[in-house]
């Protein structure tokens, strides 16, 4: 909110506010392009780590006295 907010004081402010709104876009659009990876990212890996957490693992003994070394 506080982006878009002095995103657009920028362009008003502006000499050229054609210019300044399409700097502005293409900053926000770019902002945007980065956050929608950051979420995925972020969610994608907490379903990894849920279903890798939640299985016992099957190379590890159940037992680690018995074992031959």
């Amino acid at each position: 909110m506080a982006v878009a907010v002095l995103a657009g004081l920028g362009v008003w402010a502006a000499p050229s506010r054609l210019v300044a709104l399409i700097a502005a876009g293409i900053g926000i659009g770019i902002g945007a392009m980065m956050c929608g990876p950051l979420i995925g990212l972020a969610v994608m890996r907490q379903i990894h780590l849920d279903r890798h957490l939640r299985q016992p693992s099957r190379r590890t003994p159940q037992q680690p006295s018995t074992t031959p070394w």
